[in-house]
């Protein structure tokens, strides 16, 4: 009997549909419900890649700051070799992380930006030498995909089979990172808020601790 999950989620049985899936177990991997159950999976990956495409404005706008901005020489200290060195050495590991959100997505998108330019130039008879670069991209841009979609594999070769949802989010996304600093004045009204509240009061933790970074961050593969 074949299953229906993927009608039923987009029907909007989201919650359940997810209940019912992780209950099957290893048995998604069954021929009866696996390509049903990737369907529901590459579906829930493209909601979540849309939703950091909307939340990373909306968190700007309301005074967020994303990346590594804290990142500043001690004023408390002399800015001397010591004080560079460490420095130094901090804006280099912030150079290599993540970026906000990097998708494979987009490199699938951008090669087919460049096909389409390649039609359009062949067809008003453009520069021989234009469309070969433009080819030269649009092959580089391949060997890109085909080298983040082989990652994939070569580490289930390692490990054994990745559950299906990380499996699908590094072939159809990749990286993000939502790293940054709250304003100032967010941290003052936290501060007040748990202030106004007795020692005992668990919530006064809770609150103290939202001005601390616990943000969404997955590394590249």
């Amino acid at each position: 009997m074949t299953s229906n999950f993927s009608e039923r989620y987009h029907r909007g049985e989201y919650k359940q549909v997810w209940q019912e899936i992780l209950q099957l177990g290893e048995s998604i991997r069954e021929e009866a419900v696996y390509s049903d159950v990737q369907n529901v999976v590459s579906e829930t990956i493209d909601r979540i890649g849309s939703n950091i495409e909307t939340i990373v404005p909306r968190l700007v706008s309301i005074g967020y700051r994303f990346g590594y901005c804290w990142i500043q020489p001690d004023p408390n200290q002399p800015f001397s070799y010591k004080e560079r060195k460490r420095y130094t050495s901090a804006i280099e590991w912030a150079g290599n992380e993540p970026l906000i959100f990097n998708s494979i997505v987009d490199l699938q998108r951008e090669r087919l930006l460049m096909e389409e330019r390649i039609e359009q130039f062949t067809g008003i008879n453009a520069s021989t030498i234009i469309i070969e670069n433009i080819r030269r991209n649009v092959d580089t841009l391949k060997k890109q995909e085909n080298e983040r979609k082989s990652l994939v594999e070569r580490l289930e070769q390692l490990r054994g089979d990745l559950p299906l949802s990380i499996r699908t989010w590094y072939q159809k996304l990749g990286e993000v990172n939502f790293v940054g600093s709250i304003p100032e004045h967010w941290r003052k009204l936290l501060d007040e808020e748990a202030a106004s509240l007795s020692n005992n009061d668990e919530r006064r933790n809770k609150l103290k601790s939202l001005g601390f970074l616990d943000p969404l961050y997955i590394s590249p593969l």
